[in-house]
């Protein structure tokens, strides 16, 4: 028998990952011993980037303050590139960066774009088309939204009960009823969503644009980043529904009219996808097969790491950014220690 079994080679790897770690991030050398330089592409992902931190945290919303500390730190140490240049071998000394958003919020305009125009950094957004141009706003911001304005005292979501009187409770019962809504389909999240505002006390607003975290991008807002030649826009599906809770003729639609419209919406043919949630679990061979079908060239998942250039081009690896990432950990991420 040997003297180490699995589950202790597991720890001490575990515990030896997690020292290496510290002393790169110690020493901030995470640049010098970057992994696998020419061989990688660190694909940043990004929701929202708001001007002030939000009443109820969470993670898809970076202060500008955050994302412009990790922009200059990129642009100062990476060669920064559009995702349409991921498989083109170019000869360079840094290692190389990309800079995606998902779902189409109008802050990646008003917000993070001046940023991005000051190191002159390209980026893509992955639209929800249902959502650009109109009042409503991705499902998880309403419920920021209510744990954020309500005046009640405690709510209980499937058995488990949340104290609402700090910030921090209201942050574990958005986390929790998030993780929670992920599995349904949008029309079963939305009559949820009604639930939980009713237990709260709350009606839900019928313009969400005059909240301007949750606001979505608008025609003018696509055409003036556009002309910037700074942006590229790829389709993360019309109702930005995760594709395996639907059936095949329901994955079509969703897919091929969220192309579509992408190409409408910006005058380009839409070459790329995002898969909404981007779990191993959350898309399949089927769906591959319909975005290439349909002419996309690449397509990006929520599986983190770093992307390789012989990988799969229709399921890249990402790396996210939340709102808790410090500037230590995000030299981690984007170097290839810490996913």
């Amino acid at each position: 028998m040997s003297l180490f079994d699995g589950g202790t080679m597991s720890i001490a790897f575990k515990v030896a990952n997690k020292l290496k770690q510290k002393i790169i991030s110690f020493f901030d050398i995470a640049n010098i011993v970057h992994m696998d330089k020419l061989n990688t592409v660190s694909i940043l992902t990004y929701h929202c980037v708001t001007s002030e931190a939000l009443r109820v945290n969470d993670f898809c919303f970076v202060t500008a303050s955050d994302f412009e500390e990790q922009i200059s730190y990129l642009n100062n140490v990476f060669d920064i590139i559009p995702m349409s240049d991921m498989y083109i071998e170019k000869k360079c000394d840094k290692p190389r960066a990309i800079i995606t958003f998902d779902d189409g919020f109008y802050n990646n305009y008003e917000v993070a774009f001046p940023i991005l125009k000051k190191y002159k950094s390209p980026f893509s957004i992955y639209l929800s088309t249902n959502l650009v141009k109109s009042n409503d706003t991705v499902w998880f911001c309403k419920v920021n939204y209510a744990l954020s304005f309500t005046q009640v005292d405690n709510v209980e979501w499937n058995g488990k009960g949340f104290n609402l009187t700090t910030p921090t409770g209201r942050e574990e019962a958005s986390i929790y009823i998030q993780r929670d809504l992920k599995i349904f389909k949008n029309n079963e999240i939305e009559a949820k969503i009604c639930k939980l505002y009713m237990s709260l006390n709350l009606e839900m607003p019928a313009n969400f644009s005059n909240y301007k975290n949750y606001r979505m991008l608008d025609q003018q807002a696509i055409d003036e980043m556009r002309s910037s030649g700074l942006v590229e826009y790829g389709a993360h599906t019309h109702n930005h529904t995760i594709l395996s809770r639907l059936s095949y003729s329901e994955s079509y639609e969703e897919i091929s009219k969220s192309i579509y419209i992408v190409t409408e919406l910006t005058g380009q043919k839409c070459k790329m996808f995002a898969y909404p949630n981007g779990g191993k679990s959350d898309f399949s061979i089927d769906h591959i097969n319909i975005i290439k079908e349909l002419g996309i060239v690449s397509a990006v998942t929520m599986e983190s790491g770093l992307a390789r250039s012989n990988d799969n081009p229709f399921k890249i690896k990402r790396l996210f950014v939340s709102s808790n990432t410090s500037l230590k950990t995000f030299k981690l991420q984007v170097h290839g220690f810490r996913n």
